[in-house]
C-alpha cells in the first residue's frame, strides 16, 4: 500500500478518509497537515487500519503529473 496514490474524500485535518481505486481508507496527513478534498495524496506509512499520506503525485484521474497543463 506504501506509494499508492488516490485523492481526498473528507478533509484530513489531520485525519480524514481518502479513495485509493475503489477503496475508501481512514488516512492521517503526515506532520499534521491539512489536506482538502479533491488533492491527491500519496500513502507514507501504514498502521493498523490507518494510511498516512502527504500531498502529492499524479492526477489520479488522468494519470498526468500535476503542472504539467494536461489537467484538463
Amino acid at each position: 500500500m506504501i506509494l499508492k496514490r488516490g485523492v481526498v474524500i473528507k478533509k484530513c485535518n489531520p485525519e480524514g478518509k481518502v479513495r485509493i481505486g475503489n477503496e475508501i481508507w481512514i488516512a492521517v496527513a503526515k506532520d499534521e497537515t491539512e489536506i482538502n478534498v479533491g488533492e491527491n495524496i500519496i500513502v507514507c506509512d501504514v498502521k493498523g487500519m490507518k494510511l498516512f499520506v502527504e500531498k502529492g503525485g499524479v492526477n489520479v484521474q488522468l494519470g498526468r503529473p500535476l503542472g504539467s497543463g494536461l489537467e484538463n
